[in-house]
């Protein structure tokens, strides 16, 4: 904005300076001299206060907005994020049931079959005892009938042996008597040829 100034026609104070102006006169020199551009800043004064005011209340506004939009958007991000972290427990928690109950049907499978195991060992060991005691029956038997065999073989051995030495003792005394009978034969022959 320009400023225009008129000038103004010397007052009696300016063209005589000796002499005292009043309060009022020098008032109304300053309105003359600064008066309208004195309201002029004035008014730009309170245009640009008026403009600052509505701008902070703008500002204020727009930032309240912007702080409940943001709130909002928190919330909804919040919630989203706390319905997905709850179905994804949720789903975490199903899995982890599902993988507990299918690891404890394996352990019951798996006892059941050491049962079965166990079960069908111990029939096994029991069998395998019936069979080793009826072995050991059979083995024993066929170890006492061997024995008397054999027994009964050396009795029977012995006897012949004794009975054969007896016939040898018999035989040598049978020789004994025929070599003295024929000794004293062969003597008294001798005898008669001479």
């Amino acid at each position: 904005m320009k400023k225009t100034t008129k000038k103004a026609e010397p007052t009696k104070a300016e063209s005589n300076p000796s002499e005292v102006v009043s309060g009022d006169d020098l008032s109304t020199i300053r309105e003359i001299l600064f008066g309208q551009q004195h309201r002029g800043h004035n008014q730009r004064q309170e245009e640009l206060e008026a403009l600052i005011k509505s701008s902070v209340m703008d500002l204020k506004q727009d930032t309240k907005q912007q702080f409940k939009e943001l709130n909002k958007k928190v919330d909804e991000l919040t919630n989203a994020l706390s319905k997905r972290l709850d179905k994804e427990l949720a789903n975490e928690a199903k899995t982890r049931d599902k993988a507990t109950a299918l690891i404890n049907d394996h352990i019951a499978e798996v006892e059941q079959v050491m049962s079965n195991l166990d079960d069908s060992t111990s029939a096994a060991d029991n069998d395998l005892q019936d069979q080793l005691l009826n072995q050991a029956d059979v083995m024993q038997k066929q170890m006492d009938e061997l024995y008397n065999e054999v027994t009964s073989a050396l009795k029977k051995e012995v006897t012949r042996l004794s009975n054969d030495k007896a016939d040898r003792t018999s035989l040598a005394s049978l020789l004994n008597g025929i070599a003295s009978q024929l000794s004293e034969s062969g003597s008294g022959a001798g005898m008669t040829s001479n």
